[in-house]
């Protein structure tokens, strides 16, 4: 929508402007959970290559720390066989899910979202529908998804992650990612809505401009018609006007 003068289309403008700017928020707060998950990765790892230096058996006793305790200290991975390989693909796969919530909200924007959600088959999050048959529930199948990351991210212990300094509050910055992610749900379905309504608005409007254009040059052509009409029947009143005379005339000659 361009910028309007100040009139009928002035907060309409506004409003669809700040439901874009919303979209930074959105994208903002996915991005913030990518880094919570990135951290809980690396240090899962880390921690358990500088602790561990043993075959991960499932027996309890072989992780050491507390044995009434089901995972491994300051990490969350479970205390069974494998534990440390299934939390490594887990976060991964977090990971990933926070690519596909992510593309999925810019892909009305940029075509490489809609790439991405292609490249994972997840083609449900978004909708190609012309403007007059477009449903907006692949908007709350978007919601879902990010629900079930705030949920798998708010389940995750965020204590003692690096970097881990009085200053930063790594586990406070966590807690304030996930539930700026869970706030942003709702404000982000009635943003996506009046963006992709405006975008598919798009071939309207042009529909609409190119009809504007066509009854201006009608109007340009009657006109036009108008005047030439008007010329000619000058041109003709003149003609006749000339010969009444000249009529006279010879008659007052003749006679």
């Amino acid at each position: 929508m361009p910028t309007p003068s100040i009139g009928r289309e002035t907060f309409p403008w506004a409003w669809y402007k700040l439901c874009q700017l919303w979209i930074i928020v959105a994208v903002g707060s996915l991005v913030m959970v990518m880094v919570v998950w990135i951290m809980i990765f690396i240090e899962n790892t880390h921690c358990f290559q500088t602790t561990m230096h043993h075959y991960m058996g499932n027996t309890e006793a072989r992780y050491g720390g507390d044995i009434n305790s089901g995972y491994v200290d300051l990490t969350n991975i479970p205390k069974h066989l494998g534990g440390v390989v299934f939390t490594a693909i887990f976060d991964l796969a977090m990971l990933m899910f926070c690519a596909i919530a992510l593309a999925s909200e810019v892909y009305w924007k940029y075509a490489m979202g809609r790439q991405v959600l292609q490249m994972y088959y997840s083609d449900g999050l978004y909708d190609d529908a012309k403007f007059e048959k477009l449903k907006y529930l692949f908007l709350i199948a978007n919601a879902f998804l990010k629900l079930f990351i705030v949920a798998a991210t708010g389940s995750e212990s965020w204590y003692g992650l690096n970097p881990n300094e009085a200053s930063l509050r790594t586990d406070t910055f966590c807690l304030y990612a996930t539930f700026i992610l869970l706030g942003s749900i709702p404000f982000t379905i009635i943003a996506q809505m009046f963006n992709i309504m405006e975008l598919r608005r798009g071939p309207f409007n042009e529909a609409q401009k190119a009809m504007k254009k066509d009854l201006e040059a009608q109007k340009a052509a009657a006109a036009e018609y108008k005047k030439e009409r008007d010329a000619l029947k000058k041109a003709a009143e003149k003609a006749a006007e000339k010969a009444a005379k000249k009529a006279t005339k010879e008659n007052k000659v003749g006679s």
